[in-house]
Parts: C-alpha cells; sequence; structure tokens
C-alpha cells in the first residue's frame, strides 16, 4: 500500500507550486490558475492531470455559467488526505487532525504540566484514537507536525524535542516535523489566517513565557537554536527584575503571566487595596486581569506597569524589523483588554515614527488558541514537500 506521503515524493517542482497556489486559493478555474501561475495550457493541463491522477486535488464543475460550457473548478481533496499538528506547550498538549484545506477535522487538549515520557504517550495514544474515531487511515496520513517550546538558554530542550520527534516517528510509523510554536503559529497566519498577502509580520504569545516569531520579506528568520523567546530575553530596564534566563530587565521578567501574578501579590501582602474574594496564596492571572477590567486599581496598576514593559520592547522590536502587522496572542492578550491596548498605546508611542500609523494590530489571529496547532499540521505537508527539492 502506498502511503499518503509517498504520493508526494512523485510531484514535480511546477506541480508542487500549482498545488500551493490551489490549498491557498482554491477553488480556482484553470483560467485563473493560468493567469496566477504563467503556465502554457498544455504544461498545466499535464500538472492538473498528474495531481488529479494523485487525489490530491479534485475536479468539480462550477454551478455558475455565463453561457456555454460550465467551467471546471479545482481543488484540495478535502476527503483523501490528512495531516496532524501537535501543539506541546507548557501547560497543555492539543492535538488537532485536518484535511488539506486546512480544516479542524477533530482536535483533543490535554491540561498538565508533563515529562517527555509523558508527551510521547499522550500523543501517541491520542493520535490513535483520533485517527481510529475519524475512521482515518494510517496510510492516509501525509505526517505529522509539532510545535514546542524552544527556550534560548535552555539547550537541553532541543535535544529532548528531537527524542520525542524520534519516538514518536517510531511508534507511529509517520514522519514527523518540528519547529517551535511562536513559528508555526505565524506559519498558519501567514498562509491561511490574517496574515495573508503581508511579507513581513511579526508574532507574540504572552503566557507562562513570551514567545515571538517574525516574517520578513517572506521568510521565517531564525534565531539562536532557533529558540521563540529572543524578544522575551530583550533587556528594557537596566539593572531591573531578576529574569529566568538569568539576565536583569528582561521583557519576560515583567509581562509574563507568572511575574504578573507574583507582582500583585506582593503588591497586596505590602498593604496594597484589593477588591479580591479569595486567599491571597490562591490568585492567578485571570483573577488579576478580571480584577483590572472591573476597575480594581491595584490589578490595573499591575497590568499596565507590565503593558509598559511589554510595549517599550515592541517599539524596539517594530522598529528593528518593521512588520506590516502584529499578531498578539496567548492567555494574557485573551484575558486582558487593558493589557493589550496599553501595549499599543505604549508602542506606537516609543516608535516615533510617521509609519507607525499603518501597523496593524490583530488581537488572537484568525486561528486564536489553535494557531500552533495548525501551522504544526501544515509544517508536515509543507516539509514533505520540500523534501522532493533535496534529493
Amino acid at each position: 500500500m502506498i502511503n499518503a506521503y509517498n504520493v508526494l515524493d512523485n510531484l514535480d517542482i511546477r506541480s508542487i507550486e500549482l498545488l500551493k497556489i490551489i490549498q491557498k486559493n482554491g477553488p480556482m478555474t484553470k483560467s485563473k490558475l493560468e493567469d496566477m501561475t504563467k503556465l502554457k495550457k498544455s504544461t498545466l493541463n499535464r500538472e492538473l492531470e498528474t495531481l488529479c491522477e494523485s487525489s490530491i486535488i479534485t475536479e468539480i464543475i462550477s454551478e455558475e455559467s455565463t453561457g456555454g460550457r460550465k467551467p471546471s473548478l479545482f481543488d484540495m481533496n478535502d476527503t483523501m488526505y490528512y495531516l496532524i499538528g501537535v501543539d506541546i506547550s507548557r501547560t497543555y498538549i492539543q492535538i488537532v487532525i485536518t484535511n488539506l484545506r486546512m480544516t479542524i477535522l477533530d482536535e483533543k487538549t490535554i491540561y498538565g504540566w508533563f515529562s517527555i515520557k509523558e508527551q510521547e504517550e499522550i500523543i501517541t495514544e491520542n493520535i490513535k484514537e483520533l485517527l481510529e474515531k475519524g475512521s482515518i487511515p494510517f496510510s492516509k496520513v501525509i505526517g505529522i507536525g509539532m510545535g514546542v517550546v524552544v527556550q534560548i538558554h535552555e539547550k537541553e530542550e532541543f535535544n529532548k524535542n528531537n527524542e520525542l520527534k524520534k519516538e514518536i516517528e517510531k511508534n507511529l510509523n509517520l514522519p514527523v516535523f518540528i519547529d517551535n510554536g511562536a513559528n508555526t503559529a505565524l506559519i498558519a497566519e501567514a498562509n491561511f489566517g490574517v496574515g495573508r498577502g503581508k511579507d513581513n509580520l511579526s508574532y507574540v504569545h504572552c503566557g507562562v513565557g513570551i514567545r515571538s516569531a517574525v516574517i520578513s520579506n517572506g521568510n521565517i528568520v531564525r534565531t539562536i537554536n532557533n529558540s521563540e523567546d529572543a524578544f522575551g530575553h530583550m533587556t528594557v530596564e537596566i539593572g531591573g527584575e531578576l529574569c529566568s534566563c538569568g539576565n536583569y530587565g528582561c521583557v519576560e521578567g515583567y509581562a509574563s503571566i507568572l511575574k504578573i501574578t507574583s507582582k500583585f501579590i506582593n503588591e497586596v501582602k505590602k498593604g496594597k487595596m484589593t477588591k479580591i474574594e479569595k486567599a491571597i496564596e490562591e490568585v492567578d492571572y485571570i483573577d488579576i486581569c478580571n480584577l483590572a477590567e472591573n476597575g480594581d486599581e491595584t490589578a490595573k496598576a499591575v497590568i499596565i506597569d507590565a503593558a509598559v514593559y511589554f510595549g517599550t520592547g515592541l517599539a524596539n522590536f517594530i522598529k528593528i524589523l518593521a512588520p506590516q502587522m502584529i499578531i498578539l496572542s496567548g492567555p494574557l492578550i485573551e484575558h486582558s483588554k487593558i493589557f493589550y491596548e496599553n501595549t499599543k498605546i505604549v508602542a506606537l508611542r516609543k516608535c516615533y515614527s510617521t509609519n507607525s500609523n499603518y501597523i496593524e494590530f490583530y488581537k488572537g489571529g484568525f486561528f486564536e488558541n489553535k494557531s500552533i496547532a495548525i501551522g504544526a499540521a501544515y509544517l508536515a505537508f509543507d516539509e514533505t514537500l520540500k523534501n522532493n527539492f533535496r534529493k
């Protein structure tokens, strides 16, 4: 039996370029494809025939016509091949099954802090369960993409993630591709979400840590060790708060949900007034965000202070990278309108540039909390196609 990923091995460069155009813009008429690809009609017909014969795309008859023969439309075959995306974050694992249109067919999120061995077992068993539930045979799965946490100061994490990749491949007999989660989130938004058509994008995820990704001139910018926390460890206060990386004054040292929670608790213990009704040791960042939104002055001051430091770092980011759009995501953005709005105000004010008025901010992105997993699924598809070029 031919596996799904072997089908893609038979495609030439023209077929791959055509396939990507259809995936991102389909359904499309032959004339539209001719305009976009600049291929000769005979060449285009041959490439379309190859893709249709492999069942990667499908030809359908349009319902609309201006008279005469109804035009054919070409689109991804959404019932033949599938992708799996896995978001491995600090506090949860999210798994999605998608078709080649990147539509989620099923998903599952498992919450908790897990060891590498536990991650392996959870991912393996839940993928088996989701595929069985959807009556999807393994032979129809092109591959698995994983978006993981990669921190610049934790080099062992890189080795652990690669070991996890190998074990998942062995357990499921499917190819596994891995990247940091911020990159996969931005890949999803750039190709299928709010960033479509833009060559310069930035993505920042605000949660337990500050995760970031950048696309410049249409390409992902790779950092040292392919880490995703370079922005989070940008210095914004000389001799400031101690950060988890060992340095002082980092963005993450002020704007992570752990630091915000810690600062609020310390302020209350110092005697600052608050409307919180639970024991101070039980307070979490969601409580603080809700308090701030409801007018609690202590909570509001803590959130705004974090936004000032975060916005200052973001202003530096903007000056260096000149993004057309900045996507701010993650639990802090989701739960705190005050943090989001003050971040924008501070960042734009500190840019000192007339061009800053043309920067578009987007809250959450199109895929919101599923962007890492969907981008990881697309990573599996894209890397499988790229392997053709490397042979």
